[in-house]
């Protein structure tokens, strides 16, 4: 747990450091498989993880279209002040990071309140709630299909 918040700092450290689209949408994509990891792993459910990835993966897939059609032929470079600013902020969240990971009541503390939340959401009491949401959704989901259909669509144009 303690390795996956420490390469989330250095990805976070790394997004700063960058100025291409294309390296900027692939270290936005890598935080995002890491906080679905962190997320999966406090909360021992898989799903939830798994919805939030594919939530953030169709974001970022609509603006990587759009990022890599305005800077399509842009070069990569690294400027070293950015890269030692960088360097010196890294250094110092380490080290702020090893002094309060090592206290064992802050975490046990954070992941019981966390748990605790998360299943008080999903009791019982709000199972039809859920599901009647669960069946909107799907609902939803079927009619925008068939109205974005490709022979069939309002949006078609006429000619």
């Amino acid at each position: 747990m303690k390795s996956l918040f420490l390469i989330s700092l250095i990805n976070s450290c790394l997004l700063m450091m960058s100025s291409h689209p294309v390296l900027l949408m692939t270290f936005i994509l890598s935080q995002t498989m890491i906080v679905c990891l962190i997320s999966w792993l406090y909360l021992s459910v898989s799903w939830f993880a798994f919805v939030l990835f594919l939530i953030f993966l169709g974001g970022l897939m609509v603006l990587f279209i759009y990022i890599t059609s305005l800077a399509s032929n842009e070069m990569m470079k690294i400027e070293a002040k950015n890269f030692l600013a960088t360097l010196i902020f890294l250094a110092s969240s380490l080290l702020m990071m090893s002094y309060f990971m090592n206290s064992q009541s802050t975490e046990n503390s954070i992941f019981n309140s966390t748990t605790k939340n998360f299943f008080s959401m999903y009791s019982a009491s709000a199972s039809f709630l859920i599901l009647a949401s669960m069946i909107y959704l799907l609902l939803t989901l079927i009619v925008v299909v068939k109205i974005s259909d490709k022979f069939n669509a309002p949006i078609k144009n006429l000619v």
